[in-house]
């Protein structure tokens, strides 16, 4: 069993490269604003109200609940540099929760989404980095909040962070190769579920050949550890051929051997084989996938993404394994990177690109930075995922509509410890629906509305859930960077134990700078 790490560790460090990263990119950028070579900064404040007639679902008896009043109070920076040897994005937020006529405790809430690459030696050597701090629910079949200022009983905040060094180089016209290796931890306030490290390395050796037809021998080994549950090993070495009949069609295949112990205590030795392709019919289309034959099962990915002037849509069928140690199945669809896809030809700038995305996702009551749900997993497991997601602008009208299936699977039938909800059960099944609406009344008027519904369920009837949330509202610009947003939400959840209904109504101002 792997040592365990304090939770608050984690946050401490992400916090700290945020620091670190902040004057780098500044010293790059030449200071705030500046178009496009300069980096992009924007501090904001919001303070909220929050009343709900059931805070902490099932602590009260029937006509009892537990009603109380939330505020909010949050201060934020977002910063990005699009250019230079220095470039990525980070936002982050503190907010102070305070809880009246209930004894939910006041706390505070991180929440973080970074990514960020710096270059040296001409591009030889690359540090790519990724963040992110969020609130995530610990079981799926308890009692789930309706919203993340809602009741900690089965809340958690869970961070993680992934650091990967990258050397790139030749020797002479023989071949290229690119070694790199990847640091990253996972851990959750208060509890050790779901808490691990991940470590590998890679080294890939290309031909130089221009043409249609390459080839690459790839080298991976990697190692999961968590704190709960078993951990796992694996290596892998392939031999791939890359073909480019055309500049829209690129096709490969690969084969090798691999050995882990993702369904065994004991290492084992298999053959592994497969192929991708991407297709660029247009510079608005893109149609990709690949499939893979392991030990434990065959993997793939089909994606396709398509954007019009003012619409764009995303498709995703895929099946993938997670090592254990934080967050699989993601159950909620990225708004952010659909829009992104929909406004590339519209906002070129992708400084912009984020300020606008940010606004309108403000504007619709929905959390520009929420990372998308999933499961706390202390074990190896498979997942199976189906999305789609629209976007759609008009004149006065905007939506954003999504919806997903998962099942996430036990990879292996060995005894499993830990308390999280593949421990409960081999398999989740896991459906998804969102849609969120805005009409402009006039050009700082806007009446918002949505509606989620996220179903869950296990091996046995007395593992199910059920939440289904409908909002609507009005969101009123009261100056150039000052928004506030009015909001009644109603939430139903049912399971076998301790279903709940709750209603709220919430004001949330916000100031940006």
């Amino acid at each position: 069993m792997a040592a365990e790490v304090r939770p608050v560790g984690t946050p401490r460090l992400l916090a700290l490269l945020a620091g670190l990263a902040l004057p780098a990119m500044a010293a790059e950028g030449g200071g705030e604003g500046g178009g496009r070579t300069g980096l992009f900064v924007q501090p904001r404040i919001s303070a909220g109200v929050t009343l709900t007639d059931n805070l902490r679902p099932g602590v009260g008896t029937p006509g009892a609940e537990d009603r109380a009043i939330i505020t909010q109070l949050s201060a934020g920076l977002a910063l990005r540099k699009d250019s230079g040897p220095v470039r990525g994005s980070l936002d982050y937020s503190l907010s102070g929760l305070g809880y009246l006529k209930t004894e939910e405790k006041s706390r505070l809430q991180n929440n973080l989404q970074a990514q960020g690459m710096a270059e040296w030696l001409d591009g030889r050597l690359i540090l790519n980095g990724v963040a992110s701090i969020g609130q995530q629910a610990q079981s799926v079949f308890s009692p789930l909040p309706s919203s993340s200022t809602g009741s900690s009983q089965n809340q958690v905040e869970v961070a993680s962070i992934m650091l990967r060094p990258e050397l790139r180089g030749s020797v002479g016209q023989l071949f290229g190769y690119r070694l790199s290796a990847g640091v990253g931890e996972t851990r959750a306030r208060k509890t050790d579920q779901g808490d691990g490290s991940q470590r590998d390395a890679t080294l890939t050796i290309n031909g130089l050949r221009g043409g249609e037809l390459n080839w690459s021998l790839n080298a991976l080994a990697r190692r999961a550890d968590v704190t709960q549950g078993r951990n796992t090993r694996e290596a892998q070495l392939t031999f791939g051929l890359a073909w480019r009949p055309d500049v829209d069609v690129s096709l490969g295949v690969n084969g090798g051997r691999e050995r882990n112990n993702m369904i065994s205590e004991d290492q084992r030795t298999d053959t592994t084989y497969g192929g991708d392709f991407l297709w660029t019919p247009t510079p608005r289309t893109r149609v990709q996938g690949n499939w893979q034959q392991h030990l434990y099962g065959a993997s793939h990915e089909f994606r396709l993404e398509h954007r019009l002037a003012r619409s764009a849509l995303r498709y995703t069928h895929a099946t993938g394994v997670s090592s254990g140690g934080g967050l699989a199945a993601p159950t909620a669809p990225d708004w952010a990177t659909l829009l992104d896809l929909q406004l590339q030809a519209r906002i070129p700038d992708p400084a912009q690109r984020a300020q606008w995305i940010d606004q309108f996702l403000r504007t619709n009551g929905l959390d520009p930075k929420a990372t998308p749900g999933g499961l706390l997993a202390s074990t190896a497991s498979r997942t199976q995922r189906q999305e789609f997601s629209a976007s759609w602008e008009g004149q006065r009208l905007s939506a954003v509509f999504g919806v997903s299936r998962n099942r996430t699977q036990r990879l292996s039938d060995l005894p499993v410890s830990g308390n999280d909800d593949l421990s409960r059960s081999r398999s989740i099944l896991q459906h998804g629906l969102n849609l969120a609406l805005s009409y402009k009344l006039t050009p700082l008027t806007s009446l918002t509305g949505s509606a989620a519904w996220q179903r869950s369920s296990g091996d046995t009837s007395a593992l199910s859930s059920d939440l289904k949330s409908l909002s609507a509202g009005v969101s009123v610009r009261l100056g150039p960077s000052t928004t506030l947003l009015v909001n009644a939400r109603k939430a139903k959840y049912t399971n076998p134990t301790q279903p709940y209904d709750e209603h709220a109504l919430s004001f949330l101002l916000t100031q940006l700078f």
